[in-house]
């Protein structure tokens, strides 16, 4: 594939046309609109052979296969392309379903967006490149030409950046491809859930909100795209499209048959839009249901932390304190415990002092008897000593006191 057509590919997958439909679909839509199945000119023409299909059965019990059906991730044979579609009743193209196009749209974004992002990057380091050369060029006096010719090249490259910024190119192609990744995961969310025993959610409601978050989608896509023109009733159709509508068999009436159709149209758009906004309020309900699950789980969660944070910090001061207790009744018991120990000391001292004091009154009374007895040995007349004690005194000052007396 040469670069031409890879550029014309990348060109169209930014920028795709609207898809415009013929004359004679249009008046096919609007007899069907009006009850009736087939035009006033195709009633003397000869009837076509359609080739006769086999009808899908399914089990309406089963939920997760209706509902792969329903939103196109399983398709049976009769939906693909015919073998015989330039035959008479041939089928012309697949019925695809939603999800597999999500999924290709998804996959168109994300390739475009990567190569419009090289394109841009490319684009930028050209010029700065250009810039960088024009500017040489002219503090070298280089030659008009060269200039001219640079100039052109960087203009050309200002103006594709301009017109690519323009198109909002290529984070344009990135918010698409979330955009559509949400339906997709979606999708496959619930066809999980659906896969779970015992689930209650109904597959036709959860397949009209699919399709309301795909006509939404598809809706904004086309509200987006620049140089675009999107009449006033776009919107209307997309919704009048993204949900099945049930019509009710009518008979013609012969007078007012004009206000009887255009009282239809009112009827089918009016139940429509009904239809659109109860699937976009269950859709957010069920939203909303899921943020206050999640809510109620912060809070919880914050509630069963700051608890076990306030257990912690009281069990933390409970053991300070009993800590605090244990070393107050030890100093107590130390306290008491040295008070016991000086007690004993002064007992002990008081019991030393007085048995120093017995020891010297016995040495004082044994050395002034034998006074006594030499002094007898030495002088023949009677002896009077008088020996009293007002005291603690050493032996020394008794011996003294006692010389003096003699």
């Amino acid at each position: 594939m040469s670069y031409l057509q890879r550029f014309k590919t990348l060109f169209q997958r930014a920028f795709p046309r609207k898809q415009k439909d013929s004359a004679s679909d249009i008046e096919n839509s609007r007899m069907e609109q009006h009850g009736r199945s087939e035009p006033a000119a195709s009633l003397s023409q000869p009837r076509l052979q359609v080739e006769p299909y086999s009808r899908l059965e399914l089990d309406p019990s089963d939920s997760l296969n209706l509902f792969r059906h329903l939103v196109g991730i399983t398709s049976d044979a009769s939906m693909a392309n015919s073998g015989s579609m330039f035959s008479s009743g041939g089928r012309p193209a697949p019925n695809l379903g939603i999800y597999a196009r999500v999924v290709h749209n998804e996959q168109d974004a994300k390739v475009g967006y990567k190569y419009f992002s090289w394109l841009i990057n490319g684009c930028l380091g050209l010029q700065i490149v250009v810039a960088a050369t024009l500017t040489a060029l002219g503090a070298a006096g280089g030659s008009r030409a060269a200039v001219t010719v640079f100039g052109a090249v960087n203009t050309v490259f200002a103006g594709i950046l301009t017109f690519l910024k323009g198109s909002g190119l290529p984070n344009r192609l990135k918010y698409y491809q979330g955009e559509w990744k949400r339906v997709r995961e979606y999708i496959e969310q619930r066809e999980r859930d659906f896969g779970r025993p015992n689930c209650d959610d109904d597959p036709h409601r959860v397949a009209e909100i699919v399709e309301s978050m795909y006509a939404e989608v598809k809706m904004d896509l086309e509200a987006s795209t620049p140089d675009r023109f999107a009449g006033h009733n776009s919107t209307q159709k997309s919704q009048a499209v993204s949900t099945p509508i049930y019509r009710y068999p009518s008979l013609p009436l012969p007078i007012g048959g004009g206000l009887a159709e255009k009282g239809k149209e009112s009827e089918t758009g009016f139940g429509s839009k009904m239809k659109n906004i109860a699937s976009e309020i269950t859709h957010y309900a069920k939203e909303a249901r899921e943020v206050a699950k999640d809510l109620q789980a912060r809070k919880d969660g914050i509630t069963e932390g700051a608890s076990k944070e306030v257990k912690e910090y009281v069990d933390e001061a409970e053991r300070r304190e009993n800590m605090f207790k244990d070393k107050i009744t030890g100093i107590s018991a130390e306290i008491g415990q040295r008070a016991q120990m000086a007690e004993q000391v002064a007992v002990n001292e008081e019991v030393r002092e007085q048995g120093a004091i017995d020891i010297a009154i016995r040495e004082a009374r044994a050395h002034l008897e034998r006074l006594e007895t030499a002094a007898r040995s030495m002088v023949p007349g009677p002896i009077t000593i008088e020996a009293s004690y007002s005291g603690t005194i050493s032996a020394a000052q008794e011996e003294r006191k006692m010389g003096e007396d003699y």
